[in-house]
């Protein structure tokens, strides 16, 4: 028979035991942006305003406040606190030069640091919901992350939202956007941004001898539910590459974003006007088919 002491330590377990399975299940959103290939002829000064070690780093961490990352940073964080905390905003560096080799090799470090920071939250009791941000051939870098990754079990790692800006659509790393690491995929693209499209992917070594490829980078990929695919204008004039990066277009993310996730049909093509000169700024879907 219970008495009321074996009662009161029966309860005091199970509570603590209930408390235990809630903080473990507790999530945190992360947010990981991944730099873009550094322009030859400037590439030393982009190097100097742009560069992150090969690892995972937090952003609120880099000393210099014009390191234009940590600005990316607060541009994010400033547009929605909730969705982007500083305090979970990390930046991953690569060498950033234009070579599919490079970043293969960057996008297995990365897995590997992604994996280690799921690890390291789920000592704390918490678990990290992924979003990385890919600007340019940055987002080739993430999509390599499908490539090392043989299967999502042996991976421990799960990519909430991959956002790619501008991202060069290549057919060696189109493929891993069917991976299930990707729950989702956000394609944001311009009209006016050739250099999206300027890398000549039939000349890769891995292309040459296909048949199918396209001589330049494309901006979409195939038809795919998980993926989200806009062209965008901002103030009815379309942005050009370096524009995805900048603070007018950090400050309209977290509501793209969520605009994006109203667009039913991922086959069609559409045009997202957002109006930035106007408090608050609203975004316009038109479908373009």
């Amino acid at each position: 028979m219970l008495n009321k002491k074996n009662i009161l330590l029966f309860i005091l377990v199970t509570v603590g035991i209930l408390n235990a399975s809630t903080q473990e299940l507790k999530e945190v959103p992360v947010t990981i942006f991944v730099h873009g290939t550094y322009p030859p002829l400037i590439r030393n000064l982009f190097k100097n305003f742009m560069s992150v070690k090969p690892e995972l780093t937090k952003i609120s961490s880099i000393n210099s406040d014009f390191h234009y990352i940590k600005k990316i940073g607060r541009y994010l964080a400033n547009a929605d606190s909730k969705e982007f905390p500083l305090t979970t905003l990390y930046a991953f560096g690569w060498p950033g030069k234009l070579d599919g080799a490079i970043r293969s090799k960057s996008g297995k470090i990365l897995h590997a640091q992604i994996k280690k920071l799921f690890q390291d939250y789920k000592k704390t009791g918490l678990v990290p919901k992924i979003t990385l941000i890919g600007h340019s051939h940055g987002g080739n870098v993430c999509l390599n992350i499908a490539n090392h990754a043989n299967n999502i079990n042996n991976s421990c790692v799960q990519i909430e939202r991959l956002i790619l800006l501008g991202t060069p659509i290549q057919q060696e790393t189109s493929t891993y956007a069917s991976s299930p690491i990707f729950k989702k995929i956000y394609n944001v693209s311009s009209s006016l941004d050739i250099t999206q499209i300027l890398d000549p992917q039939k000349l890769h070594k891995e292309n040459k001898h296909a048949k199918t490829c396209p001589f330049l980078s494309e901006r979409r990929f195939k038809e795919e539910s998980k993926i989200k695919q806009a062209k965008i204008k901002i103030n009815d004039r379309a942005i050009m590459h370096v524009e995805f990066i900048s603070k007018k277009f950090m400050q309209i993310l977290p509501e793209l974003l969520r605009q994006m996730d109203k667009l039913d049909d991922c086959r069609a093509k559409y045009l997202i006007k957002t109006y930035t000169n106007k408090k608050p700024f609203k975004i316009v879907s038109l479908n373009m088919n």
